[in-house]
């Protein structure tokens, strides 16, 4: 049975609403309360984020244009927000721009709660991965905000440094430039193309 059979229109508009900021109440109480130390943070199950980057440079010289940050940073921490995360970022080593020695970065990823609001869900937005901490990066950002960067070309300004070794997205068009280069051997390579760019 419907229960909003019997009700008006302005009725059933009015519970809608209601719900709806109950609903928005209990969520922003949740996130206020999530405890992200106790979470394993790998493990938890995913979602797709609704946001969109847009279509990734077609080219590293155009992202390096796009860009007003270019460095090797270090995730800090994450940090839950409604309906988005963030992160500080200590800067290890800058490519191109300025920057203090640490930033906060906007996470392309939010933790969602579950139906029964047990711990979380994190969404991440398609092919911009969710950043963990202790993990290093190399990045290509804009300041969006006084204080706050975004990833600057979507799938090209992501790229994960593991084992010494860097990993481009999996979107990313120009990634075989980057396949199985060494962290010195990307940062050659970019450098290289900004010193083009000037």
């Amino acid at each position: 049975d419907n229960p909003d059979a019997s009700l008006s229109d302005e009725e059933r508009m009015t519970n809608h609403a209601n719900a709806r900021a109950e609903f928005d109440q209990e969520y922003r109480d949740w996130i206020a309360n999530l405890d992200i130390a106790s979470l394993d943070l790998r493990a938890l199950p995913r979602g797709e984020y609704m946001a969109s980057y847009g279509t990734p440079f077609a080219t590293l010289a155009e992202t390096i244009v796009a860009s007003s940050l270019i460095a090797v940073v270090r995730v800090n921490d994450v940090t839950a927000h409604e309906h988005g995360m963030r992160s500080t970022l200590t800067v290890e080593r800058v490519l191109k721009g300025d920057a203090s020695n640490t930033i906060t970065y906007r996470q392309g990823a939010s933790f969602e709660p579950t139906p029964d609001w047990s711990p979380a869900i994190a969404e991440s937005a398609g092919y911009i991965p969710m950043l963990f901490p202790g993990e290093r990066v190399i990045v290509f950002l804009n300041e969006t905000e006084p204080g706050l960067f975004d990833v600057a070309g979507s799938a090209t300004a992501i790229y994960l440094v593991e084992n010494g070794r860097v990993i481009p997205l999996e979107r990313n068009p120009f990634a075989g430039q980057f396949s199985g280069k060494t962290e010195s051997q990307a940062i050659a390579i970019i450098q290289a193309d900004i010193d083009k760019a000037r």
